[in-house]
C-alpha cells in the first residue's frame, strides 16, 4: 500500500507549498457576524449591465454561442479589445496575433511564466504581490528574486505614491540569467501609481539586460485623478519587450466571470497562446460575447474614454474617503490611495493599548474583538517582518457595510459617532 501511495504522490515540482497563502489566511468563509473588509470582491452589484447582457446572450437563438469559440479569444471580444488598446497605445494591434483571452489574471500569468521560463531562469517580482507568481516560477524550474516597494521614511502624511522602489536595490537584481520582471501597475495592494521616472528606470534595465517586463495592469482603469496612469508598453522600445495583462472582472468588480487578457508583440503572445491552447484551450463563449457586446455599445455611444473609465473611479472616491476618515478617527494612520479598492494603515500607534497575548497580530485581535476582517500587508511580501504594522482594508463595499464597520470601531475605541 505504501508503494502504491508513493507511486501516485504529488510530483516534486508542485510540492513547494500545499496552498497559496491567500487560501490559508484569512479564512475563506467569513463568519456572518464579521464585517468582511479583506476581499476585493464587493458586496453589491456594481455593473448590472453585464449581467443583463449575459442573460440576453444565454437566451439568444444563436447556437454557436453555446459552443466553444476560437481558443485564443472570442473573435468579437478580441476585435473590440484591439480597438481599445490600439487607441490607447497609438499603434495597430492585431486581435489574433497580439491578444490572448485567458482564465483570469492567474491564467494569464501562468501562461506567461510557463511559456518563457525554464530551469535556472531568473524572475524578478516587485512586491507586494501574489505569492502565486513565485509558485508558478518554481513549477517552471525558475528562480525567483524579490524587490520590495518600501514606504518612504519621515513622511508626515504619506500617500500611496510614497511606496517606492530603491533604484540601487532594483539594479542589483538584474543579471545575465534574468528573463522576466513582474510588476503590478498600478500596484493593487497599496494603491500605487508608478511615475514616468520609475517606469523609465525599469525600462532602462529591461533593455540593458534583455529582459521582458510582465505588467499586471488589471487596475488600469481604477486610477484617481489627478494621477496619470502610464502603460509601460507605451515607452520607447518597450512594446517589443512587454507582456501586459488586463482584466474584465477586476475593472467591473465581477470577480466570478474570470475573464482577463494578455497583449503584446506577436512572438511573445504566440508563446502564451501555445501554452493556453494546449491546457485550457478556450474560455467560456457566452461571457466573452456579453463583454464584447457592452464594450461595443460603449465605444459607439460614449467614446473610447468612457468605455475605459466611465464613472468607476469616481464612484470609489467617496468610499475611499469614508474609510480613510473612519481609520483616522481611531488612530490607525491610513495612507491615502491613488488607485484601486484598498487602503493601507499603520497600526503601530495602537500597539501600546492592545493586549496581544492571545493573538498573533493586529488582524487577529481585530477579528476577535471588533468583528472586522482585514489582511496583514506582510502576507504579500516574501520577507514581511518590516511590514508587520501595516494592514490592508478594502473599502469597495456598500454604504451600510462601511457604516457598520465605523460603528464597530468607534464602539471598541469608545468614540462617539457624529
Amino acid at each position: 500500500m505504501e508503494d502504491w501511495k508513493q507511486k501516485f504522490a504529488l510530483p516534486t515540482r508542485f510540492k513547494q507549498q500545499k496552498l497559496v497563502r491567500w487560501e490559508e489566511c484569512p479564512p475563506s468563509h467569513i463568519s456572518t457576524h464579521h464585517v468582511d473588509l479583506w476581499r476585493g470582491c464587493p458586496d453589491y452589484l456594481h455593473s448590472p449591465e453585464f449581467v443583463t447582457a449575459l442573460k440576453e446572450v444565454v437566451k439568444s437563438g444563436d447556437v454557436a454561442l453555446h459552443q466553444y469559440t476560437k481558443g485564443v479569444g472570442h473573435p468579437r471580444l478580441v476585435s473590440v479589445l484591439a480597438k481599445i488598446y490600439s487607441n490607447l497605445l497609438k499603434r495597430c494591434i492585431d486581435p489574433f496575433d497580439n491578444i490572448l483571452v485567458c482564465m483570469d489574471i492567474y491564467g494569464a500569468m501562468t501562461n506567461t511564466i510557463l511559456s518563457h521560463i525554464t530551469n535556472g531562469d531568473e524572475v524578478i517580482i516587485v512586491q507586494p504581490s501574489s505569492d502565486f507568481y513565485e509558485y508558478i516560477v518554481g513549477v517552471a524550474g525558475g528562480v525567483t528574486k524579490f524587490v520590495p516597494l518600501r514606504l518612504k521614511e519621515n513622511v508626515t502624511t504619506p500617500s500611496s505614491g510614497d511606496w517606492v522602489l530603491e533604484d540601487l536595490e532594483l539594479e542589483k537584481m538584474f543579471t545575465s540569467k534574468t528573463k522576466l520582471i513582474i510588476l503590478s501597475s498600478p500596484n493593487c495592494h497599496v494603491g500605487k501609481v508608478y511615475t514616468l521616472k520609475e517606469l523609465e528606470t525599469i525600462s532602462r534595465l529591461c533593455k540593458m539586460w534583455n529582459v521582458v517586463c510582465v505588467s499586471d495592469e488589471s487596475e488600469e482603469f481604477l486610477v484617481y485623478q489627478p494621477q496619470r496612469f502610464i502603460r509601460i508598453a507605451s515607452l520607447p522600445e518597450m512594446w517589443e519587450r512587454t507582456i501586459t495583462i488586463g482584466s474584465f472582472d477586476t475593472t467591473f468588480f465581477l470577480k466570478g466571470w474570470k475573464i482577463a487578457w494578455a497583449y503584446g508583440p506577436s512572438n511573445l503572445i504566440g508563446n502564451l497562446q501555445t501554452v493556453h491552447l494546449n491546457s485550457i484551450m478556450t474560455c467560456p463563449t457566452q461571457s466573452q460575447e456579453a463583454i464584447a457586446l457592452i464594450f461595443e455599445k460603449k465605444l459607439e455611444n460614449l467614446g473610447i474614454n468612457a468605455v475605459l473609465f466611465g464613472d468607476i473611479a469616481k464612484s470609489l472616491l467617496p468610499k475611499m474617503q469614508l474609510m480613510f476618515d473612519i481609520l483616522s478617527k481611531v488612530g490607525l494612520n491610513p495612507i491615502q490611495s491613488d488607485s484601486g479598492v484598498y487602503i493601507i494603515t499603520n497600526t503601530s500607534n495602537l500597539d501600546q493599548s492592545i493586549d496581544y497575548s492571545k493573538y498573533k497580530d493586529f488582524v487577529g485581535w481585530l477579528a476577535e474583538n471588533v468583528h472586522i476582517q482585514a489582511v496583514p500587508l506582510q502576507m504579500f511580501y516574501k520577507d514581511g517582518t518590516c511590514f508587520k504594522h501595516f494592514v490592508r482594508f478594502c473599502f469597495n463595499r456598500k454604504e451600510d457595510t462601511l457604516t457598520l464597520a465605523r460603528d464597530l470601531l468607534e464602539k471598541k475605541f469608545k468614540l462617539k459617532t457624529k
